[in-house]
């Protein structure tokens, strides 16, 4: 990628996250002092997912470059709903004391050591990243590999560490150790609709979309307990995953597939979430969230 182009990426994301972070943080505020929350948070909700399905009628000057020319606003909203989503469930499940998170130490361990080593010889992150020639010459690691180094360098690393950090902990409490599937399948599984759209690059980005589908589909599967407000994040966040598997933005797909996935753990091991957090629920959070 042209380094005037990563230039306009960065400051693009930079955008993003602090306008997610201000959008969050207004909600959260709207939601402490406010009674009429569950009408702001519907509103909010449908105001964004139509956003969303108009995103590509809007053009950012100066950005209109490939696939470029509306992702930051999907992005944006995308990071609202991502972290507004896990705000809510820490608050869900914080009264508990939860075993070592060891799934997420591993990934965060091993994605942070692969990483670091691609700066040190950057033959590393030629050797794993995506590259369709090679994968169709029988290169079958790039399949998987592309998920421990980080093609754009030193911001995309801080990026996906700071959402791996406030992500992995989190599905863990629900799923355990089934969040090394979370992870791995919509990640693996995302690399083919990279390949496939030839997309060159790498990120750990693509599982860590699947495990926050895997949350999303967590507020559905116990709405009984979980705020309203977050499962309209949650309905921001997968309508965000279609628009953005429409766009060939490669985030969209193993959000959906972690998603799925997550449902169907849910069906197959229904004691599992009640285990792991039906105990931690706070039940003044419970009363704060009913009309």
């Amino acid at each position: 990628m042209q380094p005037k182009l990563t230039e306009t990426m960065m400051i693009a994301l930079t955008a993003c996250v602090i306008g997610g972070a201000i959008v969050v943080g207004s909600c959260l505020v709207i939601q402490r002092f406010w009674a009429g929350t569950r009408i702001v948070g519907r509103l909010l909700a449908l105001a964004g997912v139509l956003v969303l399905a108009f995103s590509r009628l809007i053009v950012f000057p100066g950005l209109k470059l490939q696939f470029v020319n509306n992702w930051p606003l999907v992005d944006a909203l995308m990071v609202v709903a991502s972290f507004g989503c896990a705000v809510q469930l820490y608050r869900f499940s914080r009264n508990r004391k939860h075993p070592l998170p060891v799934g997420t130490i591993w990934i965060i361990g091993v994605t942070a050591l692969i990483t670091g080593l691609q700066f040190v010889f950057p033959e590393v992150l030629a050797d794993l990243r995506r590259n369709r020639e090679a994968l169709l010459a029988g290169e079958w690691w790039r399949m998987v590999t592309p998920l421990f180094v980080q093609w754009a360098g030193g911001w995309q690393a801080f990026a996906n560490g700071l959402w791996a950090v406030s992500v992995c902990p989190l599905a863990e409490r629900f799923y355990g150790k089934r969040i090394l599937a979370l992870f791995f399948v919509p990640g693996i599984l995302g690399q083919i609709f990279a390949y496939n759209w030839f997309l060159g690059g790498a990120g750990s980005s693509l599982g860590l979309a699947g495990v926050m589908g895997g949350l999303f589909a967590f507020t559905f599967s116990n709405r009984l307990e979980i705020s309203e407000s977050a499962r309209m994040f949650s309905v921001l966040g997968i309508a965000g995953a279609v628009v953005m598997s429409f766009n060939h933005d490669t985030h969209g797909p193993p959000m959906l597939i972690g998603f799925l996935l997550a449902s169907m753990m849910t069906k197959l091991w229904p004691n599992m979430q009640v285990a792991s957090a039906g105990a931690s629920v706070n039940p003044h959070f419970l009363d704060s969230q009913r009309p």
